[in-house]
């Protein structure tokens, strides 16, 4: 309980009867809006008992005071338990039941919520077992190829696959005006299908390893998230996030927005710097906003990998992570103890 159980009581009764703080109970199983309840519950606790102290002259942890009430943290789970309490004692009282109707209904959401969170981790096969992973990675085709003397197709090309392709883009690539004028033209190579070595038809997935080593070098998985809601959401937060980049592939016809990660001052790359921001009026809580969309898109494919990979995991990436002290890495796995 907060420091003294009777000031605590006071501020209880005041906030059964607020409109405002019952009004946000509908709603707090949400976290925003649990915020927003604890600020009102602090609020009232500072004005029903004013700290006898200037504001920014706070008492140390060792003289602690009973009109401060600095642990918010605790303030909203204490103010649902007392909530509860008040209903077990009398669930007739006249005085709260509006309030109660707000708990219920809070309590409801809440359920509701951690249900459709526990179905869409095992969904998402987000807490697979060893032999679950291990059956996934059984049924992916795993392909050995030998490494070529030489790369194909050869770099200092801009490759096509078909007639119709360069019919379409000869033109435009070798005379046409330049997004990008830095960037020189490269000549067109038509890519011989006979000197690849391997193709992944569209549909299928596959493992290409090292034939000598064994070392994987890719992976392709289909249908790697099987969720539409899941892949509608990270569709709808890509769509978001780079209408508001500036595309580092300027010839290109589409987009590619650096998002937390960029190339860095002389050549030294680095995470968390990254100023591609299309408008610099911009308000600090929407690239924030962004930020954190994105940060959580990036976690939940760090989770997949981990998850569903987690022998393939070399160690050198692991200890890559944690050397990056920058990188928010750790976002995956508090992600992934939820």
């Amino acid at each position: 309980m907060p420091h003294d159980k009777k000031l605590f009581q006071k501020v209880a009764y005041c906030a059964a009867t607020d409109a405002v703080i019952i009004s946000l109970l509908y709603k707090a199983e949400i976290p925003f809006f649990q915020d927003a309840i604890t600020t009102e519950l602090a609020s009232l606790w500072h004005s029903l008992h004013p700290a006898p102290h200037p504001p920014m002259l706070l008492p140390t942890p060792l003289e602690p005071c009973q009109h401060c009430y600095s642990n918010k943290a605790n303030l909203f789970a204490e103010f649902i338990q007392w909530t509860g309490n008040q209903w077990i004692k009398d669930p007739d009282n006249q005085a709260f039941q509006l309030l109660f109707t707000a708990w219920h209904a809070f309590k409801k959401a809440k359920d509701q919520a951690r249900s459709q969170k526990r179905a869409l981790i095992r969904k998402l096969r987000l807490k697979s077992s060893a032999e679950q992973r291990k059956n996934f990675i059984k049924h992916l085709p795993e392909i050995k190829l030998v490494e070529l003397p030489k790369p194909y197709p050869p770099k200092g090309f801009w490759w096509y696959e078909s007639g119709r392709a360069l019919q379409k883009w000869e033109m435009i690539l070798t005379q046409g005006k330049q997004a990008d004028k830095r960037k020189k033209r490269f000549p067109l190579l038509k890519i011989d299908s006979k000197q690849l070595q391997h193709t992944v038809p569209s549909g299928s997935s596959a493992i290409i390893r090292d034939a000598k080593t064994g070392e994987l070098v890719l992976m392709v998985v289909r249908d790697f998230c099987q969720d539409l809601g899941v892949l509608n959401w990270a569709d709808g937060v890509v769509r978001e996030v780079i209408g508001h980049k500036r595309s580092v592939r300027l010839e290109d016809p589409g987009k590619l927005a650096l998002i937390g990660y960029s190339a860095g001052a002389l050549s030294a790359p680095k995470f968390d710097w990254v100023r591609n921001l299309l408008s610099s009026k911009m308000p600090t809580e929407a690239i924030e906003e962004l930020d954190t969309k994105s940060s959580a898109v990036f976690a939940l494919f760090g989770i997949y990998c981990r998850v569903l990979f987690l022998t393939m995991f070399s160690k050198t990436s692991r200890t890559f992570c944690r050397e990056q002290t920058s990188f928010r890495w750790v976002a995956i796995y508090q992600f992934h103890y939820l």
